[in-house]
């Protein structure tokens, strides 16, 4: 019979001395992070390293790298204040540290349909 270690403590280390790291500088910023579903094919290209769930990378990146792979761009803008009384801020985003998914978002530009293209016409009908 064949059985698969358990590894989940050995697994999710990296993980927990990652969001550790960040944990005070995204407060500060007032930011999250946001990875995106995840969707695996059975082709044998799965993109950079980036695209791929942070619990597979945690199993071979040393601490250094998978900080690298969660928040490539470190210095953060400070939040932006929205009113002072009371007190609301809204985060700035940085392109580099939003995840595959959000990036191809912001990056696709809708194809209108071809009837929607064409110049407008207007036609009047007494009914």
């Amino acid at each position: 019979v064949f059985a698969i270690p358990k590894r989940g403590w050995m697994l999710r280390h990296n993980l927990v001395e990652a969001y550790k790291h960040f944990r005070g500088l995204w407060h500060e910023s007032n930011l999250y992070q946001a990875p995106g579903p995840m969707q695996f094919g059975d082709g044998g290209d799965v993109g950079p390293q980036s695209h791929r769930p942070l619990a597979l990378l945690a199993e071979y990146l040393s601490l250094d790298e998978l900080k690298q792979v969660i928040q490539p761009a470190v210095t953060l803008q400070p939040p932006l204040k929205v009113s002072t009384e009371p007190l609301k801020v809204r985060d700035v985003r940085m392109f580099d540290n939003l995840s595959a998914l959000e990036q191809r978002r912001l990056q696709y530009q809708p194809l209108l349909p071809e009837y929607l293209r064409g110049p407008l016409r207007v036609q009047v009908e007494a009914i």
